[in-house]
């Protein structure tokens, strides 16, 4: 896929959102794809500019997170950076064990988080715990050679949850897309290694 038939691509799924009257979809959307859609980005960053100028109140915490990530020279450019000072930021630990941003393939590339948890019981999908199993064998396997010592797994002491930029739970993602994520985050939390919040994963 050539660079305009890309961002063509992602034009057109930002408008199809804009006429959902999502706004936040439209703003992980752009930010989702943002370094790769070459002469679109002054006018996609003009709707931005837009969106927060005229509703405010509906930009989201973890909207105004991506657009923070934006080039300072391009908020600059398009008089976002003051504006963003007075929205709303996610307060959350930006650096949390067993957490992680990615971008997911069913839904055309929308960001959902990945939170990895200890339960006494799994709360999983038959198709969720077959990939948590998985995904814990080779991350145990690989920790195994790390250590060098035997490092055990048990899939039923483990739940997962995804969650969209409303906080809210996304039950619908079940395919291998988030198999390299929940191997981060599930490393993340056996090691109590934070993943940054700039780092993502698919795949």
């Amino acid at each position: 896929m050539t660079t305009d038939s890309f961002s063509n691509s992602v034009f057109r799924n930002i408008q199809l959102l804009e006429q959902e009257s999502n706004i936040n979809g439209a703003i992980m959307e752009i930010a989702a794809h943002y370094h790769g859609l070459g002469p679109i980005k002054p006018e996609l960053l003009e709707r931005i500019a837009h969106y927060v100028e005229k509703c405010p109140a509906l930009i989201s915490p973890p909207s105004v997170n991506a657009l923070n990530t934006f080039p300072q020279a391009d908020l600059d450019h398009a008089d976002l950076a003051p504006v963003l000072k007075n929205l709303p930021v996610d307060h959350r630990e930006r650096n949390r064990c067993g957490s992680l941003d990615f971008p997911v393939a069913a839904t055309m590339g929308y960001i959902r988080e990945i939170r990895l948890s200890n339960r006494d019981s799994s709360s999983l999908t038959p198709k969720r715990t077959a990939l948590l199993d998985t995904v814990g064998s080779a991350v145990c396997s690989a920790l195994q050679e790390r250590v060098s010592r035997l490092v055990l797994w048990h899939p039923q002491r483990y739940d997962f949850v995804l969650t969209d930029a409303f906080e809210r739970e996304d039950t619908r993602v079940d395919g291998d897309s988030m198999g390299l994520p929940l191997a981060l985050a599930l490393y993340s939390l056996i090691t109590g290694t934070p993943v940054p919040r700039d780092v993502s994963a698919t795949g």
